[in-house]
């Protein structure tokens, strides 16, 4: 039997190790200790999802605090990622002062089913071999249009990066939108008739809305990146296909090297890779211990976790 593997856009910082990208879409190992900031981002994602569909403030801050009452590591350098209060003063503000005031270029798109364009989950099937059945999936947090000009595809981020212009062009040179991009691009090919496969057919920008937060929720900043429009997309799915074949290749071989060691990401831009330690251990016994010790398991679903 073929093996169904899910492939997101935060799985793909593992592509260039085998091992580590084995452990996180087939082994389903994720950290159980979850830091402030993911459930802090998680929260204003929330909230933006229910006020862009219900319109309803009560409800969206409801869902957002239900999201954000969840057991979290606590920063105490950054003691406001974990305030309630904080997070809701930020949530409104985007809402009253960003989305309905100040981002006046960008209508968002409503869905067939009356459902406006947020939070768009996709599951599309891509790659087939004799070892393994893959599918595209994720989450997009808006598609829109810009008056009088492209489609769009727009990604919320909250940070606490003191260099937005920094911050924001590094999007430039990013695995995500240009995974998202794809997907819309696979979509074209696949049901050219949808709406999502008249919008991958068509040129489509990418862009982040940057959220960088300060400790006193009333010197946050909101800031959206350039455009881009990127113009390597045959490179990037050239790239996507390689690395799924190569994977297809070691599960057919029943071997996972550790590339990370010859290829330099055992250390990463934020750290360690999550398992540089059960990789660094003396033998596999140790290894799986340590695995047992530091992670949990579960089915790799990434339509409900968050790229």
């Amino acid at each position: 039997m073929k093996q169904q593997i899910y492939i997101n856009a935060s799985s793909l910082k593992h592509s260039v190790c085998p091992l580590a990208w084995k452990r996180t879409i087939i082994d389903g190992y994720h950290d159980t200790h979850v830091s402030c900031k993911i459930v802090y981002g998680q929260a204003v994602h929330k909230f933006i999802d229910v006020m862009y569909e219900t319109q309803d403030l009560g409800a969206a801050k409801e869902a957002a605090l239900l999201e954000f009452r969840v057991p979290k590591v606590d920063d105490r350098k950054s003691v406001h990622m974990s305030d309630e209060k904080h997070l809701l003063n930020t949530c409104f503000d985007v809402w009253h002062n960003y989305i309905l005031q100040k981002d006046e270029q960008f209508e968002l798109l409503v869905l067939p089913n009356g459902k406006p364009a947020t939070e768009v989950t996709f599951s599309i099937p891509y790659y087939e071999d004799d070892t393994i059945e893959v599918s595209l999936c994720g989450t997009i947090d808006k598609i829109g249009k810009f008056k009088g000009g492209m489609y769009a595809i727009g990604d919320w981020k909250t940070t606490s990066n003191y260099d937005p212009a920094k911050y924001l062009s590094s999007y430039r040179m990013s695995p995500q939108l240009r995974f998202y991009r794809l997907a819309l691009i696979v979509m074209g090919r696949k049901y050219p008739e949808s709406l999502l496969g008249t919008i991958g057919n068509s040129p489509v920008g990418c862009f982040i809305d940057g959220i960088f937060l300060k400790p006193k929720s009333i010197d946050n900043m909101i800031i959206r990146s350039e455009v881009f429009q990127y113009k390597d997309m045959d490179q990037f799915e050239a790239g996507l296909i390689h690395n799924i074949q190569s994977l297809s290749g070691y599960i057919k071989a029943d071997t996972f090297p550790k590339l990370g060691v010859v290829n330099g990401t055992c250390e990463q831009k934020f750290g360690k890779c999550s398992f540089y330690h059960a990789c660094s251990a003396d033998n596999d016994k140790i290894a799986n211990l340590i695995l047992q010790r530091d992670f949990s398991q579960r089915h790799y679903d990434p339509l409900h976790r968050k790229d």
